[in-house]
């Protein structure tokens, strides 16, 4: 990637005057150095000569960088950022996600993440200062100065204008930034549900992993007199499951930037992306929950066997029994203490949950037995509520659809605890992947793949458990 990243830079490095669909066949032949140098050249040749002192229209005029001092990539990306309604003050450009998006060499726009303080430096104050002085510039506008800031010619025909730009490392900087930030934004504002009572982890690659979970040991025996301790002995079970990549992707074209719609007609805005990239978690997630698959024991994850599936409708009485059944659990003789910490809903249940949590007393007038009043269960538990459990959800990894139910509801210990893992691929900083192309064929513009290497496992079924009372 990073060989043909070079030859990609060096193909634009050397396309000022070069027809664009030759450009583009250079890209996607992937051209080494020697061939592009080669046939480049055959085209400068083949051009015929502008006649002396004449006005030949086939060579065009140009504005050289000198003639607009100091426009710079950074000024530009800051402008549309701004155009975009993005603060460049916001703390999200400092966040885990939109670094490692940031830091990537087809993106330049590190200065972003860097904390805008006194000591900031000339260059990012600048930036920040201009940024908003180049807002309302239009996609032509970005596309001439984009020109300007590579210090390449800038021809009179705006087609042919908006056709070289394309072909520069600048102007992918620019719209990428934008495109990449906005998928980012979208991403970090889904609401994630899963968040709590389920882990997290990173993997190299996407190679099959065994996830051993060590056993309880059966604790210490009784010391005779004169007799040498038993050894302790751990046992290790194990759940495999192994990364996917989830892919889609955006496109602007030449007559988006005249119409200055960034990518008013491409049928997935970069927003829709971000959002159905956050959605891919939470989708796996629950996609375990109802499909209550078989464990490594042969048996479903909530089974009556497991202790974990329980038929009481939501009420404190069931309520408690959920968190006795999951304290009391219980491995070669020892306690796990697995305490339920959290309680899952469907919406239609959410209101009956936190009148059940935030009620402070219980009031039953038809018994006579009740010796106090208080609400044992008041705020115990953390409630989630979503409509996957009532509308049921797609498995993103399998495509199977399961069914919600509005009745059924589950509990959950805390994260860490050998519950539901996620897993990311090491280095993405677990968040979308962003990569620039340019429209194949006669086609003139540019695109963005995104992608999100991702799964979903239920590594042990003693931190969870199910009521299903209809």
């Amino acid at each position: 990637r990073q060989a043909r990243q070079q030859r990609l830079e060096f193909i634009r490095s050397e396309s000022d005057g070069i027809p664009h669909d030759l450009v583009q066949r250079a890209m996607a032949e992937d051209w080494n150095q020697a061939r592009t140098s080669r046939e480049f050249l055959r085209s400068v040749r083949a051009r015929p000569a502008a006649v002396a002192g004449g006005n030949d229209s086939r060579a065009p005029a140009a504005h050289s960088r000198s003639s607009v001092t100091g426009i710079t990539v950074a000024d530009l990306q800051a402008g549309l950022l701004v155009r975009e309604g993005f603060e460049l003050d916001d703390k999200m450009f400092q966040r885990r996600e939109a670094r490692a998006v940031l830091g990537r060499t087809d993106v330049q726009a590190g200065w972003l993440t860097k904390p805008h303080t006194e000591d900031t430096s000339p260059d990012i104050r600048r930036a920040l200062d201009e940024g908003h002085h180049h807002a309302g510039h239009s996609l032509v506008d970005i596309c001439r100065m984009s020109l300007q800031a590579s210090g390449r010619q800038v021809p009179h025909d705006q087609g042919d204008m908006i056709h070289r730009a394309l072909s520069t490392a600048s102007l992918s900087a620019v719209f990428s930034t934008s495109v990449n930030m906005q998928i980012i934004q979208a991403y970090l504002g889904v609401e994630d549900t899963t968040g709590g009572w389920t882990s997290s982890t990173d993997t190299n690659d996407f190679k099959t992993m065994e996830r051993a979970r060590m056993t309880k040991a059966s604790g210490m025996k009784k010391l005779a007199r004169g007799g040498t301790p038993n050894p302790i002995e751990f046992g290790d079970e194990i759940e495999s499951y192994k990364l996917a990549r989830y892919a889609g992707k955006f496109e602007i074209c030449e007559e988006d930037i005249i119409d200055d719609r960034f990518g008013g007609m491409s049928d997935h805005t970069p927003r829709e992306l971000g959002e159905m990239a956050a959605e891919l978690r939470a989708n796996l997630v629950f996609a375990i929950l109802l499909a209550n698959k078989n464990m490594r024991d042969g048996k479903a994850l909530f089974h009556v066997d497991h202790r974990n599936l329980l038929a009481n409708a939501l009420a404190l009485s069931g309520l408690d029994a959920m968190k006795v059944g999951m304290r009391t659990q219980t491995e070669n003789g020892r306690n796990i203490r697995n305490a339920m910490r959290y309680l899952i809903v469907p919406e239609q249940l959410d209101f009956r949950a936190r009148q059940l949590m935030s009620s402070a007393e219980v009031r039953n007038a038809a018994s006579t037995s009740q010796e106090g009043t208080a609400n044992p269960l008041q705020n115990r538990f953390q409630i989630v509520a979503d409509p996957r459990l009532d509308n049921g959800v797609i498995d993103p990894d399998t495509g199977d659809e399961y069914a919600g139910s509005a009745t059924s509801w589950y509990g959950a210990a805390a994260a860490g605890s050998n519950s539901i893992e996620v897993a990311y691929r090491t280095g993405t900083g677990r968040a979308p992947r962003m990569s620039t192309y340019m429209l194949p064929g006669d086609r003139y513009g540019m695109g963005w793949k995104c992608d999100l290497d991702i799964a979903a496992k239920a590594i042990d079924w003693r931190s969870m458990s199910k009521s299903v009372p209809d």
